[in-house]
Formats: structure tokens, C-alpha cells, sequence
């Protein structure tokens, strides 16, 4: 965090781009349609507005589409910003509804206002002022729609024709559009002209949806943009251009990017995001340092917020769902590798062992890792646990909460959250929480850093770590297999690494105060008795459980030393 926030002053220092003094000087607005993927930009948004922008939560005003979720409106209420609900402007038509926004009456209030994209994250502080000027923008990007159509357009509504300009990133010079044919993702209008504006901006979006086909044909997403132009050419608004440091796309791999590597004031990153939310890398490689501090913050705001607040989970839970590529298909496919009868037995051989050790695991926080489609996840929530379940594959995770969903009446899911993330960037995103049960059963052996993840992951947890692995029969050596990608089950990059019993235990001693093994092994073939006959015993699937804890358990049924014999 600390390279983030350097990055960020230098970024301030070298440009000059500081905040607008005093409060109240401007508003920042943005509408948001009823769909995980804008209620997810939306909150990078204000978060980005609220800590790079150092905007008062107060001046940004978030319209909302009547269908957003609950999750969300509580949590644009909790960054301390404005819910505002406001209709479609069009039912039949999504690409208008940033229209609205010029219909709420406080911001007219307001010396300026920006008028912006959900997907626009914020580096720097917008200090570029109105002045004599009513509107500020940036030519856009690409000749969209083109420049032939945007006369025909003028030319039966009776409007003069602008002077022609280079798009903002052409690729010949022939590329040219009117100069008031702005990019929609920031335009930044005088407080005291956005009602009238707002009217004549609807007017020309109604006139050309009455007559889309013709109009603008396969560019039909451009008619908030295109009316914008117009309503601007109408009114004879005095305008200048936008210091394009405050729109910078990251989807175009053009040269002329390199002006803004040491002066980037927000990214317009369109839909270039994964699915932990973070920016993905630009192909103008001038771009990927701001991208990589901006993905930064994003991981620091979900390690902040992801156990601390249910808003910020829930939105963030359907983003991931929104991502996910798994249908019908892929659910049965699940279904089938995780119930397979072999993989049924074995879950419950270990789960009615655990049982039986009678830890005090009730009403407890879980983390539990490689949760493959959640059929241990249920153990802990039927004594009360609340349940944080990281699994890496798109159709297990797809289960686990399609399982939860359809079954709600039957199973007590509700304290159960999934993350879609690999056990490594798990331990990353969650770095500086605590959980006072962390569940390893089943993954250990499936992975290519085995120290260093169980050394990692011991740090995430605040009471008892329970280790269920697979374990090499060679003491001083790892053992070294590959596995099956496609299935599962099997590990996410097929390269494994088998440790030691007496390796593994040695790493829980020095991790935790407390290490020790149970004196008694589930009912199962592959949990030995004996381990002095290990080498003779189908060598090389022989499976052992641990116990690391922060205190003491004074238990009849674990030893504090390894045992080569078990009751």
C-alpha cells in the first residue's frame, strides 16, 4: 500500500492536478443500470473519486436504475455518497439513461458538474476549471459514429455543422469527426446550464431513437453522445477541451498514449477488468504502471471490506458471478467429479473423523481453501459457522452457489460466502484478516509451493488450523507428479509437490504455539495405523491430518508429537 500511495503523490506532485479549493465547488455523477457489472465499476468509482480524487462522498451523486440490488444502494449510502433513484430514460433503449442525471435539482447547485461513466477509476484530483466557459470535453476516440453519418444527422435537424477534427486516437488522418462529438465517459457542464441542457439533450435522443435505423443504424449505442453534440451545438454552449489526462481509455493500442504515462488523472477502462475486479493490463504498456497501482488499491479495498461489510461482498460475489463462463453443462460436470461414489465415501470418512474429535468449532469464523463445490463447506455451517469458501474454477463455484440459491429453504447458507480465486491470490486478497478456523482438507498436495503456501496461509489464521493432506513417504526429499488439469478435482496448473509428515508438523510448530495429530484416523484406507508400514502399503497415497492452534487443547485424542502408531 505504501508504493501505491507514493506513486499516487508523485503522480499529484509532478502534474499539479489538485483538488478545486473549497467544498461544494463541483459535483460527480454517474447513473447505474440494474446489472453486477456497473454496480461493480460504480463502487470503484466512488471509492477511486472518495481516495485519489479527495472528493467530499457528499458531492458525488449516484443515480440508480429502480432494479439495482439493495446490496448496493446500502453500499453507495455507506461510502457517505447520494442515492439517487431515477427511471430509464428510455425503457426500450439502455444506452440514453446518463440523460437523467440533468433532472436532479441539487446539481444545479454546484459551480461545475462532471457527468461520468461507471467505468472511469480516478488517480489524481480534476483541478481543470470551467472559467468563462459552460462545458468541458474530449473528442472521441475512435470515428464513431462516422463522420458522413453525423452530417446527414445535422443536416435534417437543421443544425450548422461544427468544425471537423482529428478523432482523439486516429489511425490516418482521414479519421475525423465534429469537435463537439465528445467522448461520454467524463463531460463536465456549468451547474447553473444542466437543466436546460438536459431538455435539449433529451429532445435530440427522442429524435433519434424515433428514427434509430435510419439515424445511426449499427451505431445506435451513440445516441447519448451524438444528442450531447447537438444539444451542445444547439444552445451554442462555449466550451473548451478537456485536459484528456482525466479520460485516458486503456483499450487502444496507439502510440499517442505515451503524453499521458506521467500525467494520468483516471482511466476509462471500459469493461478491460478481471474477475477479482481488477484493471486488466492495456496494450500500450505507457498505461500498465497507472493500471497496476489502480488494480492495487482495488485488491486493498476488497481486503478491507470483503469480511467487514455484507454490502461489499454481495456486490462483489454477483461481479464474480457476472464473470463466470459456467453453464448447465458445467454444473453437471461438477456434480459428477465431486459425487463420484469413491469421492463421496472418502469426504465422509474424514468429516465424521473430524467430528469425532470433539474441537470447539461451533459458531466459529471459516476459511476454508480449495473448496471444490462446497460439500465440506456444510459441515461447519450446520454448527452455526460462518463460512468463506475460496475455490479457483468457474463451474465449482458456479455449484456452490446455484446450491445455495436453489436449496435457501433447506440449507443454512446464509453465512456462507464464495470468492473465485486461486488459493494463492486468496491469501494474497485476504493478507491482514484473521479467521479463527482455517480448513485446509484436501488441497496441500494438489500445489507446486506447498511450504510456502501452508507458511502464508498460517498467517491468516487467529485460532486453529485444520490440515488434511496427502504426504510423501520420503522424508528427506519432495516428491514431484503432475496431474490432470481438466479434471476438477486436480490441481489448477497440474504441477504438485508432496511434503513429509515429519516436514509438515515441523512447519505447524514453528507457525503456531500448539502443533499436534489426532491418535486416532478416519475409517479409511488411504489414513494408516502404522506408519512403520508405509513403504509397503500402496506407497505413495497415504493421507495424514495435523492440528496447528494459537492456544492450547487439552485433548485425550491429540498428541502434541508425532505418532508412528494410531488407534
Amino acid at each position: 500500500m505504501e508504493k501505491v500511495a507514493t506513486w499516487i503523490k508523485n503522480l499529484t506532485d509532478r502534474t499539479g492536478l489538485s483538488p478545486l479549493r473549497g467544498r461544494g465547488n463541483i459535483a460527480y455523477s454517474c447513473y447505474v443500470d440494474s446489472h453486477p457489472k456497473f454496480e461493480w465499476q460504480a463502487t470503484l468509482f466512488c471509492a477511486s473519486l472518495i481516495r485519489n480524487g479527495r472528493v467530499d462522498p457528499g458531492d458525488i451523486y449516484v443515480h440508480i436504475n429502480p432494479g439495482v440490488s439493495n446490496q448496493f444502494r446500502k453500499l453507495v449510502e455507506g461510502f457517505g455518497a447520494n442515492c439517487v433513484e431515477a427511471e430509464p430514460f428510455d425503457q426500450t433503449h439502455p444506452y440514453c439513461n446518463k440523460i437523467v442525471q440533468t433532472r436532479t435539482e441539487a446539481l444545479s447547485k454546484y459551480q461545475a458538474v462532471v457527468l461520468c461513466d461507471c467505468d472511469l477509476y480516478v488517480l489524481a484530483p480534476f483541478s481543470q476549471t470551467l472559467g468563462e466557459d459552460e462545458a468541458l470535453g474530449r473528442t472521441v476516440d475512435r470515428p464513431n459514429p462516422p463522420l458522413q453519418m453525423l452530417e446527414e444527422i445535422y443536416l435534417k435537424s437543421s443544425l450548422a455543422f461544427p468544425n471537423a477534427v482529428p478523432v482523439g486516437y486516429p489511425l490516418s488522418t482521414d479519421e475525423k469527426t465534429f469537435a463537439t462529438n465528445w467522448n461520454g465517459g467524463f463531460y463536465v457542464l456549468r451547474g447553473d446550464r444542466i437543466g436546460a441542457f438536459g431538455e435539449a439533450w433529451a429532445r435530440f435522443a427522442r429524435g433519434l431513437l424515433g428514427r434509430e435505423e435510419e439515424a445511426l443504424g449499427d451505431y445506435k449505442v451513440h445516441v447519448d453522445q451524438v444528442a450531447f453534440g447537438m444539444a451542445l451545438d444547439e444552445l451554442e454552449l462555449s466550451w473548451s477541451a478537456l485536459n484528456p489526462a482525466h479520460n485516458v481509455p486503456t483499450h487502444l493500442p496507439v502510440s499517442e498514449h505515451a503524453q499521458f504515462s506521467k500525467e494520468l488523472g483516471s482511466l476509462h477502462y471500459h469493461s478491460m477488468q478481471d474477475y477479482l475486479g481488477r484493471l486488466m493490463p492495456s496494450k500500450e504498456p505507457s498505461l500498465n504502471g497507472a493500471i497496476a497501482a489502480a488494480s492495487e488499491q482495488i485488491e486493498d479495498l476488497i481486503r478491507s471490506r470483503i469480511l467487514a461489510d455484507s454490502n461489499f461482498a454481495q456486490v462483489f460475489e454477483k461481479w464474480q458471478d457476472h464473470c463466470s463462463e459456467a453453464g448447465p453443462k458445467e454444473l453437471e460436470q461438477a456434480a459428477c467429479a465431486f459425487r463420484e461414489p469413491r469421492y463421496l465415501r472418502h469426504s465422509a470418512r474424514r468429516l465424521e473423523h473430524l467430528a469425532s474429535l470433539h474441537l470447539d468449532i461451533s459458531g466459529r469464523s471459516v476459511l476454508e481453501l480449495g473448496a471444490g463445490i462446497g460439500e465440506h463447506s456444510q459441515f461447519f455451517l450446520d454448527r452455526g459457522c460462518s463460512v468463506f469458501s475460496v475455490e479457483p474454477r468457474d463451474e465449482n463455484v458456479a455449484f456452490m452457489r446455484k446450491r445455495h440459491s436453489d436449496d435457501a429453504e433447506h440449507l443454512p447458507g446464509k453465512n456462507h460466502f464464495v470468492l473465485k480465486a486461486s488459493a494463492d491470490e486468496a491469501v494474497e486478497l485476504l493478507s491482514g484478516n484473521k479467521f479463527e478456523i482455517v480448513y485446509n482438507y484436501g488441497l496441500l498436495y494438489h500445489m507446486a509451493n506447498p511450504r510456502e503456501f501452508l507458511r502464508a496461509s498460517a498467517g491468516l489464521c487467529g485460532g486453529l488450523y485444520l490440515l488434511e493432506t496427502a504426504i510423501s513417504d520420503l522424508v528427506s526429499m519432495d516428491t514431484k507428479y503432475s496431474e490432470d488439469q481438466a479434471n476438477l478435482t486436480n490441481a489448477i496448473d497440474g504441477e504438485c509437490v508432496l511434503l513429509s509428515r515429519e516436514e509438515i508438523f515441523s512447519i505447524l510448530q514453528e507457525e503456531f504455539r500448539y502443533a499436534y495429530v489426532p491418535r486416532t484416523q478416519p475409517a479409511h484406507e488411504q489414513f494408516l495405523k502404522d506408519w512403520s508400514r508405509a513403504p509397503d502399503i500402496n506407497p505413495g497415497r497415504h493421507r495424514a491430518i495435523f492440528i496447528g492452534s494459537l492456544t492450547p487443547i487439552e485433548s485425550p485424542l491429540l498428541s502434541p508429537v508425532l505418532l508412528m502408531e494410531h488407534e
